[in-house]
């Protein structure tokens, strides 16, 4: 491999993995606020409020773990990309077998978070023709607010990650 392609692949692999590291914080600071936001309602004891805290620390709570958990892999992996990637290209077939396997998860994900949008957008819509303002109009305006920002999130993470594996690919022409 030349030395501009192996500095090529380790710059890509820094850059995509500075990129989960900001996702993983993000994650992270929006579970935070969503878990707090649950509490939060629990307590005010406001109908609406209390409709809206179940996914608030649902979301919050799935936040919070996906985000621990890519913060503890991404320094392991980083480490042995960048050292072993540039010499080794069965590695880069297991990365991009892994990205092949992370899109696929990303997929699920977004189509359960479209439906849960869909649903949210639902129980609004029910809430506004039945003028209801209490439980059911909480849970919905949540479920808008959270999908909407895992719409974004993940469509974001998967540009990136396709970018990465491009380059990736690069290594196996």
């Amino acid at each position: 491999m030349s030395d501009d392609l192996r500095s090529f692949v380790i710059r890509e692999i820094r850059i995509y993995f500075r990129g989960e590291y900001r996702t993983s914080l993000l994650f992270l600071l929006i579970g935070i606020v969503s878990v707090a936001g649950g509490v939060a309602a629990i307590v005010t004891q406001y109908l609406v409020l209390l409709g809206a805290a179940l996914p608030l620390l649902l979301f919050g709570g799935l936040y919070i773990a996906m985000a621990v958990q890519i913060l503890k892999r991404i320094p392991v992996r980083m480490r042995l990309l960048c050292e072993r990637l540039p010499q080794d290209p069965a590695l880069a077939r297991e990365e991009c077998d892994r990205i092949d396997r992370l899109s696929a998860k990303w997929h699920r994900m977004h189509q359960i978070v479209i439906f849960l949008f869909a649903a949210g957008l639902l129980a609004l819509v029910g809430c506004v023709i039945f003028k209801s303002q209490g439980f059911v109009y909480g849970l919905a305006l949540a479920l808008v607010g959270h999908s909407a920002i895992d719409i974004v999130v993940l469509l974001v993470s998967r540009f990136r990650t396709q970018l990465y594996k491009h380059a990736i690919e690069k290594m196996l022409i």
